[in-house]
């Protein structure tokens, strides 16, 4: 839904730019203009909407936000020479640079889940893009530093995922409760459990989407290995949900396994 209403306020916007060209000559056209223009826009960006990829390419933020631009730019100045005042130059051209704004934000967030798709497909490639992106600031980087500190685990190379989670944790945000998480079991595979421990305690205060089934899973894997398999289970049969982390479930199958269930 985003693409299209974006689309079509870009479109309405060209649509009023080049009506008021047509109403600058005597005719009635600025109204007329962006109706057109919005429905036009509107219905293009339906249409590319439903046919390009997720995540969408770049073209598909840019050519509106290109549109859009000049379009409120010369609108501005248009209205400030008719009101005589600077009020309107600069109410839109604040709104352009809004909309500047986000858009480079919204591009960087774009570049991010372009990288995350390539490297769930096994691209070596999306590593570069994505430790580009990490080191720059604010959410997109810190997704990037997370998406590679858990290839780094997966990966097993246990000192770089930790540098990379400690980072994200340090920067606080969305992701700081999981990278917490996250680092707690990197802690446990290093063989520092009250690194760990101590993980899982700024984990679960600071919270976040998935947080408690991943700290469980830590938890688990840390009584199994201190208080022998038959302990670990109970734990895990105690906090197991439907909604709980491929880890937690994988571990709990093992402990059956070995525990003769």
């Amino acid at each position: 839904m985003v693409i299209p209403v974006g689309w079509a306020l870009a479109g309405a916007a060209a649509g009023l730019a080049v009506g008021s060209i047509v109403w600058a000559v005597g005719a009635d056209g600025m109204v007329p203009g962006g109706l057109l223009g919005g429905a036009l826009g509107g219905t293009t960006g339906w249409w590319v909407d439903r046919r390009t990829a997720r995540p969408a390419p770049p073209w598909v933020l840019w050519v509106p936000v290109g549109t859009a631009l000049p379009a409120l730019a010369w609108l501005g100045v248009l209205l400030s020479v008719l009101q005589e005042s600077m009020t309107p130059l600069l109410g839109l051209g604040g709104l352009a640079a809004a909309i500047l704004i986000g858009a480079v934000r919204a591009h960087l967030r774009g570049r991010v889940s372009r990288a995350l798709s390539r490297l769930e497909a096994g691209d070596p490639g999306a590593r570069t893009l994505l430790a580009q992106a990490a080191t720059g600031r604010g959410g997109g980087a810190r997704t990037a530093s997370y998406a590679l500190a858990m290839d780094d685990l997966r990966r097993g190379e246990l000192a770089a995922a930790a540098g990379r989670l400690s980072r994200v944790e340090r920067e606080g945000g969305p992701s700081a409760g999981p990278a917490a998480a996250a680092l707690a079991l990197v802690r446990l595979l290093q063989d520092r459990p009250d690194a760990a421990l101590a993980a899982v305690s700024r984990a679960l205060a600071t919270g976040g989407p998935g947080v408690q089934g991943q700290t469980d899973a830590v938890r688990v894997l840390h009584v199994w290995r201190t208080e022998g398999a038959d302990s670990a289970r109970a734990l895990a049969e105690r906090v197991i949900e439907p909604a709980s982390p491929a880890l937690l479930i994988a571990l709990l199958s093992a402990l059956r396994r070995q525990t003769g269930d």
